[in-house]
């Protein structure tokens, strides 16, 4: 055998021994901290307010039952009946219109009999943490049931006991060895993830919102999901999505030379030459696609407050100037900061979401702009991104090329 085969064997195995015990250290953590913490008799399960539901698909990508999401929707049913939680939050991922986890696990839960008036809705649990910290930040709760699988629950009570959050977890049925091995495969990876985030990362939710205490406020009145913007249902906000990021990838069609010059324009709805532009120009563009007109927004905005605004000694600026104000990037990075969603600048590709808005400082005094699409690269598979950084607009894997300033998402001024 070979000495470099002899090296690659003995790297193989040293790696393999390393996982081995970091996903062990990992399972070890998160049992201690679940430990006598789960139930699976209703009948000696201690009371709570609230039973978190944790969400999961209602059907496999062939279209059969997901027996997870069934199993964990007779658990809540079952907990609800025997009085042991007063209300239920059934918290799911809610990124595109076609896919909706709180609103299936609602609609599923009234079936089984469950009052409408005591299910709340989170459309913004991406996964098992933002669940868990929007539980307790934004829906209210100091202690909390979890209704999940039990592997499912420990890992969320881990999280739970880091967040100042006092969980305890009624464990749904088992899915038999067939039906669960991909699910339990994925889990020693999302316990190795789940350490990470609470030591390492000390990740936080994609994003939180204003206070809706769960008892105290009606669940049909509340937003399905936070924002400051008008798009006020998750099915609004999905649909004005889908529409901008068509509108990016249009403009990727489009061809554009790079020009950067200061020119009078109409207002409102003015735009410089349809041949030329800036990276803001391809973002006021695809908006005004939309029927949004960020010149006239963040003119208004700024007339009103422009001492809110930068006022970049080589701009010269001393009053608002509808020509150019709204192509600059600290202009648009601080309007979308006041009135759209300002997320977690990460290292994570899957924080960033079709139809986000990503600001970039290049160096020496210049900063950038551009949309996230559905277009995922196809060495990194994470999501590309529309911009024109002197080429025109172009849709490329440069996420990470620069450091990230900004993000937000911006579904239309309410002031």
């Amino acid at each position: 055998m070979s000495i470099l085969k002899q090296r690659t064997i003995r790297v193989l195995v040293a790696t393999a021994v390393v996982l081995v015990l970091v996903t062990t250290g990992a399972t070890v953590l998160i049992g201690r901290a679940a430990q006598g913490r789960t139930y699976s008799d209703v009948s000696v399960i201690p009371h709570r307010h609230v039973g978190l539901v944790l969400g999961c698909s209602k059907r496999l990508p062939d279209g059969r039952m997901n027996l997870f999401f069934h199993k964990r929707i007779q658990a809540a049913a079952e907990l609800y009946r025997a009085g042991k939680v007063d209300y239920l939050l059934v918290s799911g991922d809610n990124h595109i219109h076609a896919y909706d986890e709180a609103t299936d696990m609602k609609n599923s839960l009234i079936e089984a009999g469950v009052s409408p008036e005591k299910i709340y809705c989170d459309f913004a649990g991406f996964r098992t943490l933002d669940s868990v910290v929007r539980a307790k930040e934004v829906f209210g709760q100091t202690e909390i049931t979890i209704i999940s699988q039990d592997f499912h629950n420990r890992r969320a009570i881990f999280i739970a006991a880091h967040r100042g959050l006092d969980a305890i977890g009624f464990d749904a049925a088992e899915v038999d060895a067939y039906n669960s091995f991909k699910t339990r495969c994925r889990e020693q990876l999302a316990k190795l993830a789940t350490v990470a985030d609470v030591f390492v990362l000390r990740r936080q939710p994609r994003f939180l919102g204003p206070k809706l205490p769960i008892g105290l406020v009606d669940p049909t009145d509340a937003p399905p999901v936070l924002s400051s913007a008008p798009a006020d249902s998750a099915s609004s906000r999905a649909e004005l999505t889908k529409k901008l990021v068509a509108a990016a990838k249009e403009r990727a069609h489009v061809r554009v030379r790079y020009v950067a010059d200061y020119v009078r324009i109409p207002y409102p709805g003015g735009d410089v030459p349809a041949d030329t532009g800036t990276c803001t120009d391809e973002i006021i563009r695809i908006y005004r696609k939309v029927g949004i007109d960020l010149q006239k927004e963040v003119h208004e905005d700024m007339v009103q407050h422009f001492n809110e605004y930068p006022r970049q000694r080589r701009w010269s600026l001393d009053h608002p100037d509808p020509n150019i104000d709204h192509r600059r990037v600290p202009n648009l990075m601080v309007f979308f900061r006041r009135y759209g969603e300002s997320l977690s600048i990460t290292k994570d590709a899957r924080d960033y979401l079709p139809g986000d808005l990503v600001a970039w400082n290049l160096g020496f005094g210049s900063t950038h702009i551009g949309m996230v699409v559905d277009q995922k690269g196809l060495l990194s598979g994470r999501y590309m991104i529309l911009h024109n950084i002197g080429r025109g607009p172009q849709i490329e894997d440069v996420l990470f090329d620069w450091q990230i300033i900004g993000h937000y998402r911006y579904y239309g001024s309410q002031r």
